[in-house]
């Protein structure tokens, strides 16, 4: 088979460029009134490197019916140009625009290893890095992947905001030591119903890709946009090693125990969780958390 371009050897001097790659997301992007203006793919090769490609709409029907999240594609034919506005889904300087000479078909060949997805996560703790402010000059360049299991999932329902009516998902994402409140908002794609599916699970990780993080009265949320995915459960390293990290079993006794309270600025006082003091049989003692709505 003749000789692909790998993502990271793509720039602005060709347009004739051709890749073996998976696409892994598709999403679209509308007005806030809904109309759609383009489609979004992430593209994926065989040495992990991805790029964000987008579809004008009225090019879209030439690759509806042949691109499927998943799938390996041979992929002709594109303009390239540095990335451009903010929370972009991937960590690239440059993306990918289909034309009317694009050509999408499908890679029959089983010659290469191409990861099913890629993610850039930012670990829970470090949450304060990322966030934005109300405001067009602090908002950051590349929206936010996090992984954690999910807490509290409140039932889906209707609230108003500045747009009109919308239905609000809200939930917790844990890490075991740090907890984050988690808020999206509709339009939602179908695979963010799939959440409540998996109530009946013992534990439910997700990864959520390509958020945004603010701060509401000094509480850090992680909120959507139209790129944002929910990756239930699935075989990725990063879940292996959340599923190990919250699943230890220890036997010790309760030394000591006492809580936590916040105060607000008018005094009000609000019941945080408690604190533990372990001990074990080897005379280790350790510091315990336990949230107020566990």
């Amino acid at each position: 088979m003749e000789m692909h371009s790998h993502l990271s050897a793509l720039n602005e001097t060709r347009n004739d460029w051709f890749l073996r790659v998976r696409v892994t997301r598709i999403w679209n992007n509308t007005t806030s009134s809904g109309i759609l203006i383009r489609y979004n793919m992430i593209l994926l090769d065989c040495e992990n490197n991805y790029m964000h490609a987008v579809v004008a709409l009225e090019l879209w029907n030439l690759f509806a019916g042949i691109i499927t999240p998943g799938t390996i594609y041979c992929i002709r034919n594109m303009n390239v140009s540095p990335a451009t506005g903010l929370f972009r889904p991937v960590h690239s300087k440059d993306m990918i625009h289909f034309t009317a000479s694009t050509t999408v078909v499908l890679d029959l060949n089983n010659d290469l290893f191409i990861p099913r997805h890629k993610f850039h996560i930012t670990p829970l703790n470090e949450l304060r890095d990322s966030f934005y402010f109300y405001g067009p000059e602090n908002q950051p360049v590349y929206s936010t992947d996090v992984v954690g299991v999910v807490e509290n999932l409140e039932a889906m329902r209707t609230v108003q905001t500045r747009h009109g009516s919308r239905d609000l998902m809200r939930f917790n994402i844990s890490d075991g030591l740090n907890r984050h409140c988690v808020s999206f908002y509709s339009p939602f794609s179908e695979h963010y119903e799939a959440l409540y599916e998996t109530q009946l699970e013992n534990l439910v990780i997700v990864i959520l890709a390509s958020t945004r993080v603010s701060v509401f009265r000094n509480i850090y949320v992680i909120g959507n946009l139209p790129s944002t995915k929910i990756y239930i459960n699935i075989d990725d390293p990063q879940v292996f090693l959340m599923r190990q990290r919250t699943t230890w079993k220890i036997k010790a006794r309760v030394t000591r125990m006492w809580p936590s309270v916040s105060v607000t600025d008018n005094g009000t006082e609000t019941m945080k969780g408690y604190n533990l003091v372990l001990l074990d049989d080897a005379d280790c003692h350790v510091h315990v958390f336990v949230y107020a709505d566990n």
